[in-house]
């Protein structure tokens, strides 16, 4: 599994912003805050997986590292 896996797009209804979540969080039924890669910090209940609208320009920054390590050095794809 890569890294890029151990996260969710999901959409903080306090911003309307689409964060990056860890997994383990998102699927730990006894959070009830969660904390984006941002640093965004949202209820479980404010969290929706819903359209994407606005993308956290921190949160893609910090995914974007992560799929750099998901790919070989050198690779065409």
């Amino acid at each position: 599994m890569t890294a890029t896996h151990n996260y969710r797009w999901l959409m903080s209804e306090y911003d309307a912003t689409w964060h990056c979540f860890p997994s383990s969080q998102v699927d730990d039924p006894a959070r009830r805050f969660l904390e984006a890669s941002c640093n965004h910090s949202v209820p479980v209940s404010k969290v929706l997986d819903a359209e994407p609208r606005k993308l956290c320009p921190d949160c893609l920054l910090s995914f974007g590292k992560l799929l750099l390590n998901d790919w070989p050095r050198g690779s065409s794809h």
